[in-house]
């Protein structure tokens, strides 16, 4: 049994590991955040240079939406960030068998702010549930589309789901951007996906046969 001494000693190492790694990913933010205004601005001057040479009006319209997708997921990865700290700091009492069903009546009741918490991931779900329908199609390989599909957590899930699935999401949403500005090219990454993906892809293999059911849904092959 570990006396409190030491038990003191595992939190702090928690502490500073959780610290580091949320400052290492405010740090990959600011590189992203960085990297998709450049991006924007020079979409911005491919606009005015095709309006100035005759561009067509459906060039133009392709730039504009490349930039508003572009925008709406650098929103969807802060959000993910914020959401996955968040579930992170409230602790293991947010979703579950227990938290997610008499655990959320009860703080809904009493305005715990893990109420609020808990809205925000059904808001995220969602949003998750519309970029589906919107089928984004030529940005994607067959095992990140296989991902893009999976089934989405719910409140009876553990945090740690909800976790994975944020890290998973994240990491995917930031790979779609990076098709879709040009940086890199889907072939490149037929087989390969980024640590988080690949986890997420190893600890839930049943979800394979629901994704298979949502390719041939949304005639996506």
């Amino acid at each position: 049994m570990l006396d409190k001494g030491a038990l003191a000693s595992i939190g702090a190492g928690t502490n500073v590991y959780g610290a580091i790694k949320d400052e290492n990913r405010a740090m990959e933010m600011q590189q992203y955040e960085a990297d998709q205004k450049a991006y924007d601005a020079e979409e911005n001057r491919k606009i005015q240079r095709m309006s100035a040479t005759g561009g067509s009006a459906a060039q133009q319209k392709n730039a504009r939406t490349d930039q508003q997708t572009l925008a709406a997921g650098l929103a969807r990865v802060k959000a993910y960030d914020g959401l996955a700290a968040d579930i992170t700091k409230a602790g293991d009492n947010v979703s579950g068998a227990w938290d997610g069903t008499v655990g959320k009546l009860w703080d809904r009741a009493t305005g715990d702010p893990n109420a609020a918490l808990r809205l925000r991931m059904e808001d995220v779900r969602v949003d998750a549930a519309l970029v589906k329908v919107a089928q984004t199609k030529g940005a994607i390989s067959d095992r990140e589309m296989s991902l893009f599909l999976s089934p989405m957590p719910t409140m009876m899930d553990d945090e740690k789901v909800w976790l994975d699935w944020l890290s998973m999401q994240r990491d995917l949403t930031i790979a779609i951007n990076d098709r879709i500005s040009g940086k890199v090219t889907v072939d490149q990454f037929d087989n390969n996906l980024s640590p988080a993906m690949e986890k997420y892809a190893q600890a839930y293999p049943d979800q394979r046969a629901s994704t298979d059911t949502l390719l041939t849904k949304y005639g996506i092959n």
